[in-house]
């Protein structure tokens, strides 16, 4: 896997499956600026599933200008589908709630190299590369 990562040129995914069956609840920490991609991701989930989308902001989305339009845009066409959660902890009540997550590949690995606790309580993850 490591080695197709690292030389595919186009956007790819990895799911990691705990017996998903419905996507109406969707997690999409934000951990970097370069995790902006994500949004995208998660704009589409709405507009074809109608899902709720749950934006948990570890990288201060309110103070960049990029984060913040990408927010808005999301909010004007469907503004009961996101939140944004910036309580700065991903904690098993909220992962409970939810039926996958979005990440992307470097937060992944960011979270494993420094074996996050919250990573046990993950509901299944894609996890995503741009």
């Amino acid at each position: 896997i490591q080695h197709i990562l690292n030389n595919v040129t186009i956007p790819t995914g990895i799911v990691v499956d705990k017996n998903l069956t419905v996507m109406n609840h969707i997690i999409v920490p934000v951990f970097a600026l370069s995790d902006r991609f994500l949004l995208d991701y998660a704009q589409k989930f709405i507009q074809h599933t109608d899902a709720r989308v749950t934006v948990f902001d570890a990288a201060g989305i309110e103070n960049n200008a990029e984060l913040q339009e990408a927010i808005n845009a999301i909010k004007q066409s469907a503004p009961d589908n996101i939140i944004i959660d910036d309580d700065n902890r991903l904690t098993k009540s909220i992962l409970e709630k939810q039926d996958l997550m979005l990440i992307s590949l470097n937060s992944w690995r960011r979270a494993v190299e420094t074996r996050s606790i919250w990573l046990s309580e993950t509901p299944s993850v894609l996890i995503l590369k741009p």
